[in-house]
């Protein structure tokens, strides 16, 4: 994947320049078009004046970024965007056009063809692209070069995310450590008060005291059901209403 284009014979043009037959440029557009299929993140770059050392010079460093630079024949590159729907592309495929593959790091690929662009004094420009299948401007590319790197960034995130974790546990720990201190010392307190031994034995016999009253008051009721001094009195009376007769049946007698 390396070298897409393959290696073929230049013909001589008008105007001295090279020209690619109807075959090699079909082989082109369709290797430049699976690149297009196959990744994401495309950055365009334009370039002048640059050496054949500074190119092999780039390349190394993007290599260490996993990126591939490749110079481009704008009109091959804007038929395979076509077929391939990159039409974000097609703004900046105008004059001398490097086209980088990016599968790393975004933000160390920009950084590199930041750093490079200072070092050739700015032989070398980002253009602008495509990050992950979105447009991206030659200002954000430069933003984005800026930034540390992914890697950083996720550390940063991790941190950012568990030192509040970290104080709410902290918080945690302490009230709850804060309330066993406290009901410990009350505990304690309590255990300390004068009469706090006797007072639960007290409180206990008050259910018998009641018990006993109760047993008491439904016994009650039962005695005078069968020994009524009234009960045996009245057949007494009775008895003496019927011997008043007698007596004077007695004095009659006589």
């Amino acid at each position: 994947m390396r070298h897409l284009l393959p290696a073929r014979p230049r013909a001589a043009g008008r105007g001295g320049g090279e020209e690619l037959n109807r075959e090699q440029k079909a082989e082109a557009i369709a290797a430049i078009a699976e690149r297009l299929s196959t990744t994401d993140t495309v950055i365009a770059t334009a370039f002048h004046g640059l050496s054949v050392r500074e190119v092999e010079d780039l390349r190394g460093a993007l290599r260490e970024a996993d990126a591939h630079f490749q110079v481009v024949k704008n009109t091959l590159a804007r038929r395979a965007c076509d077929e391939t729907g990159r039409e974000a592309l097609l703004e900046y495929l105008e004059g001398q056009t490097g086209l980088v593959w990016a599968n790393g790091d975004p933000a160390m690929i920009a950084k590199a063809l930041s750093g490079f662009a200072k070092s050739t004094e700015d032989r070398l420009s980002m253009k602008g692209g495509i990050l992950d299948g979105v447009p991206i401007s030659a200002d954000e590319l430069k933003q984005l070069a800026a930034l540390p790197p992914r890697d950083e960034l996720l550390a940063r995130l991790v941190g950012g995310v568990a030192s509040p974790l970290q104080g709410t546990a902290n918080a945690l720990n302490s009230l709850i450590s804060g309330m066993a201190r406290a009901l410990g010392a009350y505990h304690a307190q309590r255990a300390a008060e004068p009469g706090a031994a006797t007072e639960a034995p007290d409180a206990d016999p008050a259910p018998e005291a009641e018990a006993s009253t109760d047993d008491t008051a439904e016994a009650a009721p039962d005695a005078p059901a069968e020994d009524t001094p009234e009960a045996v009195q009245e057949p007494a009376a009775d008895d003496n209403a019927d011997a008043e007769p007698a007596a004077d049946d007695t004095t009659e007698g006589d």
